[in-house]
């Protein structure tokens, strides 16, 4: 899991759809949806539901897209406090989202 996976799967939770979130990132809706699988490897665990139009967020999606959303918060507030220059998802989402202490699939 890296950076650029959260992200992405942030972005798609919140525009619901994996096509609104690949045109507000200007990139493919294949390598959205690539990520994604890649991330949902990773973890073990599937984080989206696919619908004809759109995704609905599994457990664990929600899950996923709340420490999203937090680290995003405060890389933001911690960059206009000008107290961080970079960071990584390991930093950031804590050992407690672990597979194993998610929702079962």
């Amino acid at each position: 899991m890296n950076r650029n996976h959260v992200a992405l799967f942030h972005a798609v939770a919140e525009a619901g759809s994996v096509t609104g979130a690949a045109e507000r990132l200007h990139v493919s809706q294949p390598a959205v949806s690539k990520q994604i699988g890649e991330l949902e490897g990773v973890l073990g665990l599937r984080l989206l539901d696919r619908l004809p139009r759109g995704v609905r967020l599994t457990d664990a999606g929600r899950l996923l897209a709340e420490y999203a959303r937090n680290a995003k918060v405060f890389v933001a507030d911690s960059a206009a406090l000008g107290k961080i220059r970079r960071f990584t998802v390991r930093r950031l989402l804590p050992t407690a989202f672990a597979p194993e202490s998610l929702p079962a699939k």
